[in-house]
């Protein structure tokens, strides 16, 4: 690939047909998508403060002195803060982690070979249309709005497969010529991972061609038609 920059960037275009709905097109505001695609999450966190309430509400009816009732609220505090970010953490690592499921995969590189997105925004959106309602078939947890667009779906692509990828070729190619060093496949449909990432790289190099042929048209533009 030129140069690693490639994954860093994503360009919009049209925006997805009516045939490919994604979250950005169901919900009114990003908030609301956040409530339904992390209801599990909050389900938890809404558990554990109702207990905390009872316990504060307890504390407060309590015979305790003022000092001690207000530190037995400070504790409750401390542990509602605690515990719902240790719940949270470990409700979410959960879902990701059903992302990862072997069909999943299969299923989100095929997309992408499939596909070509390279950089374009669309692309990503139609990817993350025909994904979300594959990831729920596979877990429930997962609703059937998992990445809110095509940005969220690249991103994900990106942190999970192609930033691991180019880690992974640059220590290779650093340890090159010494074969106990070498990295060897993470699972057995690595090769099918570094497929969907190579066609990636490929177009993803031929969509910044095409940027880099339109902006010297422009300059060409500029120079032989000043203002």
């Amino acid at each position: 690939m030129e140069g690693k920059g490639a994954e860093e960037h994503l360009i919009s275009s049209a925006q997805s047909s009516d045939a490919h709905k994604i979250p950005r097109d169901v919900f009114r505001s990003k908030l609301r998508w956040f409530c339904t695609r992390h209801r599990l999450v909050l389900s938890v966190l809404g558990v554990e403060l109702g207990l905390a309430l009872l316990c504060a509400q307890f504390a407060i009816q309590s015979q305790l002195e003022t000092e001690d009732r207000a530190l037995v609220l400070v504790v409750i505090g401390l542990l509602v803060i605690i515990f719902g970010l240790l719940s949270f953490a470990i409700a979410h690592g959960a879902i990701v982690s059903r992302s990862h499921a072997r069909t999943n995969k299969i299923a989100f590189m095929r997309e992408i070979i499939r596909a070509k997105p390279g950089i374009d925004a669309s692309s990503w959106d139609t990817i993350a249309a025909t994904i979300n309602p594959i990831f729920y078939a596979s877990s429930s947890s997962l609703t059937p709005y998992f990445f809110y667009d095509g940005e969220a779906c690249y991103n994900y692509f990106r942190n999970t497969y192609l930033q691991p990828y180019l880690r992974r070729m640059e220590r290779s190619s650093k340890n090159e010529g010494s074969p106990t060093n070498q990295m060897q496949p993470i699972d057995d449909l690595q090769p099918f991972i570094d497929r969907a990432i190579r066609v990636y790289e490929e177009q993803a190099n031929r969509d910044f061609q095409d940027l880099l042929g339109e902006g010297s048209s422009w300059e060409n533009e500029e120079i032989h038609n000043p203002a």
